[in-house]
Order: C-alpha cells, then structure tokens, then sequence
C-alpha cells in the first residue's frame, strides 16, 4: 500500500494500492470504497479505463464519460473527468448529441446491456474513431 490515506466522504481511511501510482490523479479517493459488489470486475474497468485515458496522449480535460443506469452507470462519479450520468435508454442519444456538438471532445460512452453494445458497434464502424465504447459484461 501506498503511505498517503485520504479519509473518504464516507470516513474511511484509503490507501491506493501502488499499482495505481500511475492513474491516482484520476481517481476519487474521497469517493471510496466503491459500491460494487465483491468479484465484480467494475473496480478492475475503472482501473484499466482510467490507464486508457491517461495512457491516450489526449488532454484529460477533452474526455468526458457517458454512463446510463445500472452498476456501471457509476464509473463515471469515480474519476475526477466531466461525467455525465443519464436515464434509462438515453445514454447513446445524449453521448451522440455531445459528440456532435464538441467534436473535439473525446466521448467515452459506458454501457452494460447487450443491445447498447450492438448498437455502439455500428455506430463505430459508421464514424470511425467517433468514440470510445466499453461494456460491462
């Protein structure tokens, strides 16, 4: 474990594990522990998404997060990056919208059914490099 401990919102002590030495600029510590259940793999997207995204070369403040409803839909609240947390059924909508309105902005759109990632998948192969989709399986 790492020596420096953040007490949380919840007021717990945490301590980042040295493997996220890289990507702890990213992370809400003070949001943590996180609510996902124990053997979920979220915790282990939020890492890898947040290296992504640093590891990206594109500026943090151009990546914004689209997330819908469900246990995914809460990545977004644990990274320090613009996250915009919608209702049922309008994540691609709005994630497309916002894409469209700030091209320049790298969207990241989150998702956990497997319709939505059907969809994700045209919509990618339709605009190439449009966005960046992950899904939760």
């Amino acid at each position: 474990m790492s020596t420096e401990a953040e007490v949380t919102t919840t007021g717990v002590k945490v301590e980042l594990p040295k493997s996220y030495e890289d990507i702890k600029d990213l992370i809400r510590v003070d949001r943590l522990p996180h609510i996902w259940c124990p053997g979920c793999g979220l915790g282990i997207l939020l890492k890898l998404l947040a290296r992504a995204i640093k590891n990206s070369g594109i500026p943090i403040e151009k990546h914004v997060i689209v997330t819908g409803i469900g246990c995914t839909g809460r990545l977004g609240g644990y990274l320090k990056l613009d996250a915009y947390h919608v209702t049922h059924g309008r994540a691609i909508p709005f994630a497309v919208g916002l894409k469209m309105a700030n091209p320049e902005l790298e969207v990241t759109w989150l998702v956990e059914t497997a319709i939505y990632w059907l969809l994700a998948v045209i919509t990618s192969y339709m605009q190439p490099g449009g966005m960046m989709i992950l899904m939760s399986l």
